[in-house]
């Protein structure tokens, strides 16, 4: 399963804060470590307005048990920190959830799951976000090892001469 998150959204305007997402789904519930059931994966850091691939597996067994069970994607500073909300149904179980989000800024991913008897699990990973511009070498169109032009360098950002 594959669900897809800009970096704009319902939340946008306000920018909600994780812990008010969190909220809604624990309800005062005490969210426990969830090493061993969930698998959070992801790269340890991406450019700025490149999409990051978050994948999620779960150990659905232990977490279906005769109920529906959920599970939450969530990035701690996104605009809109809900990232992906999945219904997990015990006879329909997708194995492997990925979402794509664009990231504006270093965060905490979190994968939280709902088990059928109400409780909670959490995994969680930073993901560094750094800038989209870059120097990049400009090219010398002179076979000369000591051209001039190869010194000079151009600013680009997102991949677009300046």
């Amino acid at each position: 399963m594959t669900v897809t998150s800009q970096s704009f959204g319902a939340a946008a305007a306000g920018g909600a804060a994780a812990a008010d997402c969190l909220d809604p789904i624990a309800g005062g519930r005490v969210i426990n470590d969830g090493t061993g059931i969930i698998s959070l994966e992801l790269p340890d850091f991406v450019r700025r307005g490149t999409p990051a691939t978050v994948s999620v597996r779960v150990n659905w067994s232990v977490v279906v048990a005769k109920a529906i069970a959920r599970l939450y994607v969530i990035a701690d500073h996104h605009r809109d920190p809900l990232l992906a909300r999945v219904s997990l149904m015990p006879d329909v179980v997708p194995p492997h959830v990925s979402v794509t989000a664009r990231l504006d800024r270093s965060t905490n991913v979190s994968a939280v799951v709902e088990c059928g008897d109400g409780t909670l699990l959490q995994v969680r990973r930073w993901i560094q976000v750094i800038p989209a511009a870059v120097q990049e070498r400009a090219g010398c169109a002179s076979e000369e090892p000591l051209c001039p032009l190869s010194a000079l360098t151009v600013q680009s950002k997102g991949g677009h001469a300046i």
